[in-house]
């Protein structure tokens, strides 16, 4: 399905009869990034990996992906898109270090007894006990608060120089958690972990997080979040290190490009390596890295792990866990020897190494790698859901290490996969900002962005699920681990992911299609679309399908769900998170309530197509009618302003977000007096020397239909500037494409990150600037629309 001839051979376009040249289009490597704010991530169509997954829960400006991914360590992250895992995120699976004195020694200063329940004290909807695994917290499916706090009693006090890691080990967790530090005498707390899934040992350098210093005192607080789920904590404690034996790299420096990850690292005894990262298949990457330099001391390569580690032999290592395996694959000389730490501060002293794994903690093989420049070290890790045999996965593992040779070769398929991907996307003509202030944003920066945004729209397919969900995804946000969504496919929101499947048809129509077929599937027998409640574009997409693909058979298909969640829709236009029981028949959003008009206007003609004359009628009638629902909601009087919020009940409305209220502008029967106050609205936010032209919270969806609509009203001078602006600001607020943007100064990206909104509205915005409408077809005309 993802072969990368078949999406080589799609969609060479001449775009209104305008060729871009072949000079204007990137390869993979003309699109590489380097300094602190890069991109990390990586994946491959299909591919349930993704290297570097990025926690979007941390807020705005105060770590961004370069940082979270990267330190001296020059760490390998990788994400595991599981559908049934509780947790995804696998940290510091390959670590480097340099080995430069003999074991040192560790010690602990602090520890927490884990057997006595009264030292802590919980919030009211936990309740905590102890096992045989540790202190085991739980949080009541009733209580009312989604987030819960485990607090210890006493004051920890300690001087930070030497005692300075806190180690936690959580070998069991349904919940999210935090951790959170509160210096007695400060204001506010300090965020040693933000609020994530994961299991496993966890190590985090106190002064590195807060800037403390010295002795101090501090309370120590655990965040669970999740009505109804758990975590169980086996160990707690503060500890310090008297003298290492591994040392981190001095200097280090990473560069992202589409096919690869490369990093360079020195350290303290001359000694520099450089090498690289990659998918080598779907299911499989590979580190490989050779001395540039050699020094005195040598490498070292650990790996953090949590679950059963079986070491097959002594280039082998199998780890299980509940919902994933995968196999760590390299070559030892005769002289090497795999080694076991318990924890971080134990595999950096080089104190008290085990012959047997434990059920948590670090692989390592020390001393190893001959230093001598240009010997290439390999090391391999393939995944597999464990229901597929652990022997086969072996062997898929085995097979880089076995034949380095191939290496090469595969990283050489990659880049020219994305080099073709690259050239059978749309090519406008022209990526210059006329209308509004440029703010050092030039073409060449926009048409690089552009490119990456589609780069990023392939990195998100995911494969077929065999057991849970037989059908492909285009997911949220693969590198942000977003799992929401319908428990079968818990990685697609119901509105960004049709965003996705609408874009992706422009590269394999057939995957878009099976995609959409597979989240209909899961629309139940009253409507209900299982997850996340979002704004609707299901008909929508489904019409763009068929326009592009002719296929009037999964047209029907489809349709049936399509009724019944329209009908679903229209009694329930509100944002819900997944507790379908707090939907309210009497709260309308007008967000909801345009997206649903629009939907009803796409399946008027679907029933068309379809030669289905009772139910054009139907829908002709049921969207005339809740067009008067929206007037009469939200606008107080006919030329009033409108608002985004009502409840026919209370008879409260509120204003909102204007440009969520402006999206109406995409309606083609408003008119006037409704559209004088929906364009006094627009008019007194819309301001082109801002950034994001003034709009607080411009989402894609809202942005577009309000630019669309501009545009079908003749105000073309006001779309393009607001769209002009929507593509500067989204390349300035840096490489990450997110959800929502705030318009700072510089502006940055909010909410779920990375996110297909952020690449839509690059993607659309720079389409729609060149005079070409990817829901209109024929203004862009393909080898397959013609």
């Amino acid at each position: 399905m993802y072969h990368p001839i078949k999406i080589a051979t799609l969609l060479l376009l001449a775009i209104s009869g305008i060729a871009a040249s072949h000079a204007q289009i990137p390869r993979s490597s003309d699109l590489e990034e380097n300094g602190p704010d890069q991109r990390r991530d990586l994946s491959l169509p299909g591919s349930r990996l993704v290297i570097n997954p990025y926690n979007f829960r941390i807020p705005p400006g105060q770590k961004n992906a370069s940082a979270y991914s990267n330190s001296p360590m020059i760490p390998l992250n990788v994400g595991y898109l599981s559908t049934r895992a509780p947790h995804r995120e696998l940290p510091d699976i390959n670590v480097l270090h340099l080995q430069q004195a003999s074991p040192g020694h560790t010690f602990v200063t602090w520890q927490a007894s884990l057997e006595d329940p009264s030292i802590w004290e919980p919030s009211d909807g936990i309740s905590v006990q102890v096992s045989e695994q540790g202190l085991e917290a739980h949080i009541s499916k009733q209580t009312r608060q989604d987030v819960q706090s485990l607090r210890f009693k006493e004051p920890i006090t300690a001087d930070l120089d030497d005692s300075r890691y806190l180690e936690i080990v959580i070998p069991q967790a349904s919940s999210l958690w935090a951790v959170k530090l509160h210096r007695v005498g400060d204001a506010s707390d300090r965020t040693i972990r933000q609020e994530n899934t994961g299991t496993g040992t966890y190590c985090f350098d106190i002064p590195a997080e807060t800037g403390w210093k010295g002795r101090q005192s501090f309370e120590l607080t655990i965040y669970l979040i999740g009505r109804g789920t758990d975590m169980v904590m086996s160990h707690l404690s503060l500890r310090g290190i008297k003298k290492k034996s591994l040392f981190m790299a001095d200097e280090f420096h990473t560069q992202w490009e589409p096919h690869q990850l490369s990093f360079q690292g020195s350290y303290a005894d001359g000694t520099s390596i450089a090498g690289f990262d990659f998918l080598y298949d779907n299911e499989t990457l590979v580190r490989s890295f050779r001395v540039t330099k050699p020094g005195k001391s040598p490498i070292v390569t650990s790996g953090k792990y949590n679950g059963a580690l079986v070491k097959i032999n002594r280039s082998t290592l199998l780890i299980q866990s509940g919902h994933y395996n995968y196999v760590v694959s390299f070559k030892l000389p005769s002289a090497g020897e795999i080694t076991f730490y318990r924890n971080y501060t134990d595999l950096v002293a080089g104190q008290n190494p085990l012959i047997s794994p434990p059920e948590t903690g670090y692989w390592s093989v020390s001393g190893i790698f001959d230093s001598s420049p240009d010997t290439n070290i390999l090391i391999s890790y393939s995944f597999a859901d464990p229901y597929l045999p652990t022997d086969s996965l072996i062997k898929r593992a085995q097979q880089p290490t076995a034949n380095p040779s191939i290496v090469g070769k595969q990283l050489q398929k990659r880049r020219l996969f994305w080099d073709d991907l690259l050239k059978s996307v749309p090519h406008p003509s022209h990526f210059d900002i006329h209308e509004v202030e440029s703010k050092g944003v030039e073409p060449a920066d926009i048409r690089k962005a552009y490119y990456k945004a589609w780069v990023f729209l392939a990195m998100n397919v995911l494969s077929s699920d065999p057991t849970n969900f037989p059908y492909p995804q285009i997911v949220t946000g693969k590198p942000s681990l977003w799992a929401e969504g319908h428990s079968d496919a818990p990685f697609s929101a119901a509105w960004e992911s049709f965003i996705g499947m609408q874009l992706y048809a422009y590269i394999d129509p057939e995957v878009s299609w099976a995609a959409f077929s597979g989240l209909m599937s899961l629309v139940d027998d009253t409507g209900v679309l299982g997850g996340e409640s979002l704004p609707s574009r299901k008909a929508q997409t489904a019409l763009l399908l068929y326009r592009l693909t002719g296929d009037k058979d999964k047209l029907a298909q489809n349709y049936p769900a399509l009724k019944r969640y329209m009908n679903w829709r229209l009694r329930y236009p509100m944002w819900v998170y997944k507790e379908v029981s707090l939907l309210s028949e009497t709260q309308k959003d007008a967000d909801f309530v345009v997206s649903a008009l629009i939907d009803l206007q796409a399946l008027d003609t679907i029933a068309s197509i379809l030669a289905l004359p009772a139910d054009q009628t139907m829908w002709t009638a049921k969207r005339q009618q809740f067009f008067d629902h929206y007037l009469s909601w939200f606008w107080e009087q006919p030329d009033a302003i409108p608002v985004q919020l009502y409840d026919t009940e209370t008879k409260r409305r509120a204003a909102g977000h204007t440009i969520w209220v402006t999206s109406g502008l995409a309606i083609d029967v408003l008119t006037y007096p409704h559209l004088a106050g929906m364009m006094k609205l627009f008019n007194e936010q819309f301001d082109p020397g801002e950034n994001f032209a003034g709009f607080p919270m411009p989402k894609y969806p809202e942005m577009a239909f309000t630019a669309r609509g501009l545009l079908a009203r003749g105000h073309r001078a006001q779309a393009r500037q607001l769209m002009e602006c929507g593509v500067r600001d989204i390349v300035r607020s840096g490489p990450i494409f997110a959800e929502q943007y705030v318009p700072g100064f510089p502006p940055y990206g909010d909410g779920v990150r990375p996110s297909i909104f952020g690449m839509a509205q690059l993607i659309d915005f720079v389409l729609l600037l060149d005079g070409k409408d990817y829901l209109s077809p024929v203004s862009l005309r393909t080898d397959r629309v013609k």
